[in-house]
């Protein structure tokens, strides 16, 4: 999924980033120099090409809670409990994204990856007691995985979940799950909410829908 993020609209575009055209995905660069967000979808998904042009990769692994069952492997695809997400806690941080964030869950993440030596504005990093899953299911010629038959232990161990970082004229963010957008737990609206200004520059005119309720 890509999470397009300008002034107060977010848009949630359903088809695949990788089967866009590539003359689609070099206008969606010139246009993310703006601001962005990208999001993956699902651990399940197919790595993003469009994540790949802004130094970033998406890892098909799962990022679970230490205290999960074998179950909550396919349980957390269709739930929005924090029950099923990695927890991250946070101490008087520097960067606005931050600022005023206690606590956030993240559910159905997948790790992420910097493709280059330049050090992004922001990474956060899960705690080291996460369980790193992999999938297990058939490729298809094409990179996708249609199935997944079931997710084994890679390791237990820290893993980046989200990154933002300066880019061009603009900026753009990353995050492992695009359920920090509706998963209802702490500060996750304030950190999403933090994150939208810091990528339209600061502008207070930056809004989200529940703001409206």
């Amino acid at each position: 999924m890509f999470c397009a993020i300008r002034s107060t609209t977010i848009s949630h575009p359903t088809h695949n980033e990788r089967n866009r055209l590539a003359g689609e995905l070099g206008r969606e660069r010139r246009w993310i120099v703006y601001c962005g967000m990208l999001c993956r979808a699902a651990p399940c998904d197919e790595h993003s090409e469009l994540a790949w042009r802004f130094d970033f990769d998406l890892s098909d692994n799962l990022l679970m809670p230490e205290k999960g069952r074998e179950a909550d492997d396919r349980t957390h695809v269709f739930s929005r409990d924090p029950t099923f997400g990695v927890h991250i806690s946070f101490q008087q941080e520097s960067h606005p994204i931050l600022s005023g964030v206690g606590d956030i869950a993240l559910v159905s993440a997948a790790s992420i990856v910097n493709s280059t030596q330049q050090e992004p504005d922001l990474l956060i990093k899960v705690p080291p007691d996460t369980v790193v899953k992999r999938p297990l299911g058939h490729i298809q010629p094409d990179g996708s995985r249609p199935n997944i038959e079931a997710y084994v232990i890679e390791r237990q161990g820290t893993a980046a979940v989200f990154a933002a970082r300066t880019y061009g004229r603009g900026r753009v963010a990353i995050s492992g799950t695009w359920k920090i957008c509706i998963v209802d737990f702490g500060d996750n609206l304030k950190f999403l909410r933090n994150t939208m200004t810091w990528l339209a520059g600061g502008e207070a005119s930056v809004r989200l829908h529940s703001d409206s309720r």
